[in-house]
């Protein structure tokens, strides 16, 4: 894994107006990522692997406080992994290996060290608390992380003990988003220079930023929390094929399409968008394709033309007949976020300058 992520799971990582990159194939990168797991000393990450996975499926499914402790539950079990790796290796032989990680442990007291990972018991019986601070001695976590861990720790023990509150989704969305996913993808990062949304897919990660930040807009409503995960499922669900039976693709790789099915839900779903967006222009003629499965959706736009950072129109409601998203106009911040801006680098200079005088701007 040799080239860059695009994704790293922080929403912080991307300047708060420009459009978060556009989500490639990435397939091949969860193998590698689970080959890399294998390699290592300790089974835990893989185990933590499988309550991430089983966590992306309950989250698109909007089962919140489910995911909520089993992504708690794997990053319990990742940071085990990490003190169970170096008592494997042995302190001074890790060392060796991880100069870069090692200056933390310089000054530490190594006969302390030795003696708390000492015992494999004991690993497995300590808190998630007690295992983040101990790790902390061979990763050097962010503030933000630092700061999190208790507040997601006592989150974690009022839902495994008294279930979640319907009217708290929304913070426990804002935690997942903001907190967990970003330490968990810290942890791998520095520790085993692995990246989680290898793991859970580009695409994934990608709706997983674009709700973050549209929460972040709307930081005291917690109604929103159902449609800002309403893109992550449909970047999950549209290219993973999990009713039984054979795999609709033909003998080339390309999937089986019923055209005649996919012009009546065009025209479904382009009235459905005239209705949601009925105080917008929806841009019919304008060919631009969704952001999550690469085809033609339909876009609506206010007709304004805003100068902030260039000049661009914004998205205030769109639609999907192929991947089914749907964002009416109700929620034109998130149509934003998750599309970004009409401008000439999306354009092209040419179409660029018809936009503008089909508007009156020219």
């Amino acid at each position: 894994m040799s080239e860059k992520p695009v994704f790293p799971l922080d929403e912080t990582k991307y300047e708060p107006n420009a459009m978060i990159p556009i989500a490639h194939e990435s397939f091949w990168r969860q193998a590698e990522f689970v080959a890399a797991l294998r390699r290592q000393r300790s089974p835990m990450f893989l185990s933590a692997a499988e309550s991430i996975d089983a966590a992306i499926i309950l989250l698109v499914f909007q089962q919140v406080s489910q995911a909520y402790q089993l992504l708690m539950q794997a990053l319990e079990v990742s940071l085990k992994g990490v003190l169970d790796n170096v008592k494997q290796m042995g302190i001074s032989a890790w060392m060796a290996q991880n100069p870069a990680l090692a200056h933390n442990l310089v000054k530490a007291d190594h006969t302390q060290l030795k003696e708390r990972l000492r015992e494999k018991e004991s690993l497995k019986q300590k808190t998630l608390i007690t295992a983040f601070r101990e790790v902390t001695d061979f990763i050097d976590f962010s503030v933000h992380s630092r700061s999190a861990i208790d507040r997601l720790n006592g989150t974690r023990n009022k839902l495994a003990h008294q279930g979640g509150i319907g009217s708290q989704a929304g913070n426990y969305v804002r935690e997942l988003l903001n907190d967990i996913f970003p330490i968990l993808d810290e942890l791998y990062r520095k520790f085993l220079n692995l990246h989680l949304s290898d793991f859970i897919f580009h695409d994934v990660a990608r709706e997983l930023m674009v709700a973050a930040r549209f929460l972040k807009h709307r930081p005291t409503d917690n109604r929103c929390w159902s449609k800002a995960l309403t893109s992550v499922g449909c970047a999950y669900l549209h290219r993973r094929h999990l009713a039984p039976g054979s795999i609709p693709f033909d003998e080339d790789g390309f999937e089986k399409v019923d055209f005649d099915l996919r012009c009546d839900e065009w025209d479904k779903v382009s009235a459905k968008l005239w209705r949601a967006g009925s105080n917008s222009d929806v841009l019919e003629k304008a060919y631009l394709t969704c952001r999550i499965c690469g085809e033609r959706c339909i876009l609506a736009t206010d007709g304004e033309l805003y100068h902030d950072g260039g000049l661009h129109f914004r998205i205030t409601s769109m639609a999907c007949p192929y991947c089914h998203l749907l964002i009416p106009e109700e929620y034109a911040d998130l149509a934003a976020i998750h599309y970004g801006r009409i401008d000439e680098e999306l354009l092209g200079t040419e179409e660029w300058g018809k936009f503008l005088r089909d508007y009156g701007h020219i």
